[in-house]
């Protein structure tokens, strides 16, 4: 996918991982946002958002995530986030949205849940 940020996707039972890697920032918060909701017609189940690859996210990045959220739940679909790094967490626990999203370490912890 050229979108400048997901990696790989993986869909299995039910579900749809992202691998995320690099910055998830202003400049390719745009093609990564429409490339995720060019698969809403698809959208059931879980989707994982492994960010365990993303070194950092600016405010553009995080709202991508947040709009995707809102999309996702009105569709019947879980989301989640896994793999954050220090400095990717922090801008989720400085923002308060460590207590939105459903945020775990791996992967199979969040298709497990």
């Amino acid at each position: 996918m050229d979108n400048g940020v997901i990696k790989a996707l993986n869909k299995g039972d039910g579900h749809v991982v992202f691998c995320l890697a690099g910055e998830l920032t202003i400049h390719n918060a745009p093609g990564f946002h429409k490339s995720v909701l060019d698969m809403m017609t698809e959208a059931n189940g879980d989707w994982v958002f492994d960010l365990q690859e993303v070194s950092y996210i600016d405010s553009a990045g995080v709202g991508t995530l947040v709009d995707v959220f809102r999309r996702t739940k009105k569709s019947g679909v879980r989301m989640s986030l896994v793999g954050m790094n220090r400095q990717v967490r922090s801008v989720f626990e400085i923002t308060k949205l460590d207590k939105f999203f459903r945020i775990f370490e791996s992967v199979q912890e969040a298709l497990d849940s």
